[in-house]
């Protein structure tokens, strides 16, 4: 989108258009206020049983000067002022601005009568009697822009027979086919185009199918308010890597209406105009502002792996699981097979494969990786030929409170599955891991990094081919940052930030499934490949990017404190330590890295896994603890002052 560009001309038209407005509301305010310390005087008057003559008059005298009466128009329309009651657009106040109402008429009044003692503090009840009147009179006024807008525009519509406005982002050429597309009846055929806007100022004043282009996106919500629209469409090519395109979808999420954008934008330029349908429409997303760059993959190479398939994936009703078996489902697999040890979320997943997928050949079996006789009855029953790994616990501070968990889940379950998978022919074993397997400081990155040393050392002795993929934080995962932003967003707040410096690896669910799929498609025995994370994320302002996402200013509307690290957490993370660095190369993605077999696997590894998971299983959470130190380099939790550095691997 081009950036908006204002001409004198139009600054100068709306600056007047701004400034009469507002001498009109000031003008309109100034006969309120007297009108309603009419009705005060009369209301003082009659109550105290004198004799009242219009306008001001008690007993036939005069009971205030014209000082007083100037004085007291003035100081309301300050108070007005002070307490923005006039700010461009009431039509969508709230409990808010209700307050502000309130407050003014409050101030004012009790400045009123500050200022009444000095001209001798009679008729002091004239002045509250006014403020009284006041506070229906300026209700009724500011509401009834609001009251007869709605009637005017309710009118608009029964002409649109029935059909509600929306307002469309861009009008070149998406936007003149989903305007194509509406007036032929897209989306039920409830709703028409109300108006354009488009920052190209050439366009600005034309009409599109009748449709005029009626400003530019920086109107968007004076349209959306004049225009009573009640959904924006954004119909534009963007590069989701332009903060750009953040800006545009804050202020469109501020206006509190409904925001859909065409999708996939990275593809938009590719597409076709016969495939623009209404499916092509999507809500707006967390991911759509936090400028990732899409994936290309070399789908020939994965689908050589894949197609024609049974593929199995451990943790497949989890949050990357899930998103991994909608990607394989692409590629055309034999048989898919969700393993899970909770069946909740597989079993949503396999409802949406059974509507969206019917031709996909696919089953849930419920059970735990850490049961190595149940893994062995569902490899034996579908013989798969690709396993991918990613049951994992992933929690960092309740692996901290549960480190013998952390290694039946992590380090056993991957055990139990690479040992069943091969001895029932899988040709092909993938595992996920993460970045807090690096120089860990935690029980969790620990365990995980364990599991990077099992598969390496598997691959060494078994046909199995066997790889680890490594990257960083999910966005939009399960028990992850996004989603608990999200809910203290949407609870008011405070949003809880551990430390203003601390970042963070991201990458979206489907960016990280894809690579993962890609990486599993190199086949090299033994390998560790790293996925490409870009820029790591400061989480302060990953936070401040959640709350204008959401139509909010951070610290204003929505407070942001800082608590300190949880146990376990690291200030930054790292995608590889230094020995690996010195033996990363790059692979035919630009996006992966590959490391081969750098870390040498002393004799003894399998019995010190099988002690490790000896200790685990008698809940031994000081053995483990111990245990961990002694095999894992670099690991350092929070109560360590320094690393063993004798027995590590």
């Amino acid at each position: 989108m081009e950036e908006k560009m204002e001409t004198p001309h139009k600054n100068g038209k709306d600056a007047f258009s701004k400034a009469t407005r507002l001498i009109t509301l000031i003008a309109i305010d100034a006969l309120l206020v007297f009108a309603c310390l009419i009705i005060g005087t009369w209301m003082a008057v009659t109550t105290k049983g004198s004799a009242y003559t219009f306008p001001l008059f008690d007993s036939g005298k005069m009971a205030f000067s014209y000082w007083q009466i100037g004085i007291n128009i003035l100081l309301f329309i300050c108070c007005f002022a002070v307490f923005r009651m006039y700010r461009d657009i009431w039509s969508r106040s709230g409990v808010g601005d209700n307050f502000y109402i309130l407050a003014a008429i409050a101030v004012g009044t009790a400045l009123n009568l500050l200022i009444n003692l000095w001209f001798g503090g009679m008729n002091k009840f004239n002045l509250l009697f006014q403020g009284m009147a006041l506070i229906p009179v300026m209700f009724i006024d500011r509401y009834a822009n609001r009251i007869i807008k709605k009637i005017v525009l309710n009118r608009a519509v029964s002409n649109h027979n029935g059909k509600y406005p929306i307002l469309v982002v861009g009008a070149g050429f998406y936007g003149n086919y989903i305007l194509a597309q509406i007036q032929n009846g897209m989306d039920n055929g409830d709703r028409y185009i109300a108006a354009f806007v488009d920052d190209d100022l050439a366009k600005l004043g034309t009409r599109i199918g009748g449709v005029q282009v009626k400003g530019t996106t920086q109107d968007i919500p004076e349209l959306v308010d004049r225009l009573n629209i009640r959904e924006i469409i954004i119909a534009q090519t963007a590069d989701n890597t332009d903060p750009k395109q953040a800006e545009l979808i804050s202020r469109c999420k501020a206006t509190n209406v409904r925001v859909r954008i065409l999708s996939p934008l990275a593809e938009a330029d590719s597409r076709q105009p016969e495939s623009i349908r209404k499916s092509d429409l999507r809500d707006i997303r967390v991911e759509d502002v936090l400028f990732r760059p899409s994936v290309q993959m070399n789908e020939g190479k994965v689908a050589e792996y894949i197609r024609y398939k049974t593929v199995l994936v451990t943790g497949g009703g989890g949050s990357i699981g899930s998103e991994i078996c909608r990607q394989v489902a692409t590629f055309y697999p034999e048989k898919l097979i969700i393993f899970d040890v909770y069946e909740n979320t597989s079993y949503e997943l396999l409802c949406e494969f059974k509507k969206e997928k019917p031709w996909l050949n696919v089953s849930v079996e419920i059970g735990s990786v850490r049961d190595r006789g149940r893994l062995d009855a569902v490899m034996e029953k579908y013989h798969p030929d690709l396993v991918l790994h990613c049951a994992a616990h992933k929690h960092v501070p309740l692996m901290e409170a549960n480190p013998c968990e952390a290694v039946k889940n992590n380090v056993l379950g991957t055990k139990n599955v690479l040992e069943s998978a091969d001895s029932h022919g899988v040709e092909r074993f993938v595992m996920l891991s993460t970045d807090k397997a690096i120089n860990p400081t935690n029980v969790m990155g620990a365990s995980k990094r364990i599991t990077e040393m099992m598969v390496q050392h598997f691959s060494a002795s078994h046909q199995m081919k066997c790889m680890t993929v490594r990257f960083g934080n999910v966005l939009g995962s399960h028990g992850s940052v996004i989603p608990l932003f999200e809910s203290q967003i949407q609870s008011g707040g405070p949003v809880l930030v551990t430390d203003p410096d601390i970042t963070r690896y991201f990458m979206s669910i489907k960016e990280a499934a894809q690579l993962v799929l890609q990486a599993g498609s190199f086949g090299e025995s033994g390998a560790l490949y790293i996925l490409e994370m870009g820029e790591p994320i400061r989480i302060l302002d990953l936070a401040e990017k959640l709350i204008r996402y959401h139509g909010f200013v951070p610290n204003q509307d929505i407070d942001i404190q800082f608590i300190g690290l949880r146990p376990g957490e690291k200030m930054y993370e790292e995608l590889m330590d230094e020995e690996e660095k010195a033996h990363a190369e790059h692979t035919e993605h630009e996006r992966i890295l590959h490391i081969k077999n750098c870390r040498k696997i002393p004799e003894d590894f399998e019995e010190r896994i099988n002690g490790l998971i000896a200790d685990a299983m008698t809940n031994a959470d000081d053995k483990v603890l111990q245990d961990l130190h002694q095999m894992v380099p670099g690991y350092k939790d929070a109560e360590s002052e320094a690393v063993p550095e004798e027995g590590n691997l």
